[in-house]
């Protein structure tokens, strides 16, 4: 996890969404993490300047990135709503990613993107896993 690169943000974030990410993400994150205590000593991986960024900081650096890519409309949530339909199939993890109390939000809100058979077959699979964790 991420926020083990700096220890006293643990228990500030127990209570947070966690996610598994990929090797190459965490080495550029560690790496950009040891530039920025050279130039501040905020605990914050990614800001330039040691601050937390803004929403309007984030939704503009995304559409501007999607400018470059000839992308319309793009913006930080679309890129949530990317990720979802992603991995829609497996409607848990999905769940668990997006902080989502329950999979059937997780499928009311996504599960336009994927055939009707998915869905109906990830319904069971939730009550399958509601009965395994009573």
């Amino acid at each position: 996890m991420i926020y083990s690169l700096i220890p006293s943000l643990k228990s500030c974030l127990r209570n947070q969404l966690t996610s598994s990410i990929d090797k190459q993400t965490i080495d550029y994150l560690e790496e950009w993490y040891e530039d920025q205590r050279l130039m501040t000593r905020s605990e914050f991986v990614l800001s330039q300047d040691g601050a937390p960024l803004n929403s309007t900081y984030i939704n503009d650096t995304v559409h501007d990135y999607g400018e470059l890519a000839k992308v319309p409309t793009v913006t930080a949530h679309a890129l949530r709503h990317s990720h979802a339909s992603l991995l829609i199939s497996h409607p848990l993890v999905i769940r668990d990613r997006l902080g989502h109390k329950d999979v059937r939000t997780t499928l009311e809100i996504y599960g336009h993107l994927y055939p009707k058979s998915d869905i109906e077959a990830s319904k069971r699979l939730e009550g399958l896993v509601t009965v395994l964790s009573e």
